[in-house]
């Protein structure tokens, strides 16, 4: 590998992921980088959350970042403006690393948290599973965890499935009259706050 260029103005930073021309890195701030052009990367913002971050996941229009103590959800739709959308506190627990697939996002320090993220504004804990240690990195698709597990030189896979939500009725074709009042029934398993 040959270096092609180097930024300055970062402060503290911990991790960095890449998504469509923009960098974005976590640090003592939120810095985003243009990186259309790797030989000239610019800066588009660095914005201060009030934390130190030490993980940084991009998933659409948001930025999932870990600061130890809680995942903050920042809409980087526009990247010149990243705005706070919702916090995900973890303590007693604690979050370092995040992944995001679908509507969950996955933090690891001494517990693996499921975070239901459907709503940016109210995330909250779906399922967690405690590590025993507080080090080492996840990887996670569909339906495993795999658990780098830190200091006690483990290696673990995990096994989960997230919550399911089946509407039993109405189920197509029915003629409601406006302004009258129906059931509507459902079947769902795990842990799901928000119907709408």
């Amino acid at each position: 590998p040959v270096i092609i260029s180097t930024s300055s103005g970062v402060s503290g930073v911990n991790n960095v992921f890449v998504s469509d021309s923009c960098a974005y890195l976590a640090g003592r701030q939120l810095y985003i980088f243009d990186v259309s052009n790797p030989y000239s990367p610019s800066l588009i913002s660095s914005t201060d959350f009030g934390s130190s971050f030490e993980d940084v996941f991009v998933s659409g229009n948001y930025a999932y970042m870990t600061d130890t103590y809680t995942m903050k959800i920042i809409d980087v739709s526009d990247t010149s403006n990243p705005v706070l959308t919702g916090t995900y506190n973890a303590v007693p627990q604690y979050a370092e690393i995040v992944q995001v697939i679908g509507n969950y996002a996955f933090t690891k320090y001494q517990t693996v948290d499921i975070v239901d993220i459907s709503d940016p504004s109210t995330p909250f804990r779906s399922a967690s599973y405690n590590t025993t240690d507080n080090n080492g990195d996840i990887y996670v698709n569909n339906s495993h965890i795999f658990l780098a597990d830190g200091y006690s030189g483990r290696f673990k896979i995990l096994s989960y499935s997230l919550p399911t939500f089946f509407v039993i009725s109405p189920n197509g074709g029915e003629g409601w009259g406006l302004g009258t009042a129906q059931q509507i029934s459902w079947t769902s398993t795990g842990s799901i706050a928000y119907v709408k």
